[in-house]
């Protein structure tokens, strides 16, 4: 699903937005990364950082394996110390499995590594919504919103050849919700986690709470349902993150 965002206002701001499978980007990022020359992959969880007085001389992993190196990039993620909330409870992980319970691990680590070379470190907080399986939704009652024609690449060096799967393009729904929803929201606002009521987290995807709290006057916010893939029923509800407790999840996605 492609959409140029902005398309009303000028160009500097106009910005391709793209969903993308998840299971497909994965896999062919990863052929295309093992076709380039001289570059091998590694897989294993960077723990510490290795010093040759002053400089850098490689990272150590969680198996012990030492790997040197001039230089080293740190892609911190959201994975360093991260932790998971849903309502009053909380565990460390990086994020959920998909269509599972369980979690992958969080970098403690490298977290203890950038503490004890006297990084300022901070928490931030991004939320995500539950999820909901696509053949429970009437999709006929949803407005929708089919993908761009022609799908804007997002670079100009495939201008000419286009996207790799514009023949396999998907819609999203589009839904809102009501004034019984904010209700709920506000009524179980006490259950969130402080750092989700409280917490720096990105300027443009507030939660719901954040939504209904600066802006109480408003009737409805805008929902849209994304699919999250060509092979999973999976969908997204892009405008619902919260990490209320579930009864409340579902009291809210049933609102």
């Amino acid at each position: 699903h492609f959409r140029m965002l902005n398309q009303m206002k000028g160009p500097a701001v106009r910005g391709p937005r793209a969903q993308a499978d998840r299971d497909i980007y994965r896999k062919k990022m990863r052929q295309y990364l093992s076709e380039i020359e001289n570059l091998e992959l590694v897989e294993g969880s960077a723990e510490d950082i290795l010093l040759e007085g002053n400089s850098v001389a490689g990272i150590k992993l969680g198996n012990g394996k030492e790997i040197i190196s001039k230089a080293v990039v740190i892609t911190t993620g959201t994975f360093l110390r991260g932790k998971c909330y849903i309502g009053d409870k909380w565990y460390w992980a990086g994020r959920h499995l998909r269509d599972s319970s369980e979690v992958e691990p969080p970098s403690v680590g490298l977290a203890e590594t950038l503490e004890k070379f006297k990084f300022p470190l901070s928490r931030l907080k991004t939320g995500t919504p539950p999820r909901i399986d696509g053949s429970s939704i009437n999709w006929g009652a949803l407005e929708m919103q089919p993908s761009q024609i022609p799908p804007p690449p997002f670079s100009y060096m495939n201008i000419e050849k286009g996207v790799a799967l514009k023949d396999k393009l998907i819609q999203c729904g589009k839904t809102y919700t009501n004034v019984n929803t904010h209700k709920i929201v506000m009524e179980n606002a006490h259950l969130l986690p402080e750092t989700s009521r409280d917490g720096i987290g990105p300027r443009y995807c507030p939660s719901i709470y954040k939504k209904c709290e600066r802006f109480p006057d408003r009737l409805q916010h805008l929902c849209w349902l994304e699919p999250e893939g060509l092979s999973t029923n999976v969908v997204y509800p892009n405008g619902l993150s919260g990490p209320f407790p579930e009864d409340v999840q579902l009291k809210i996605l049933r609102s």
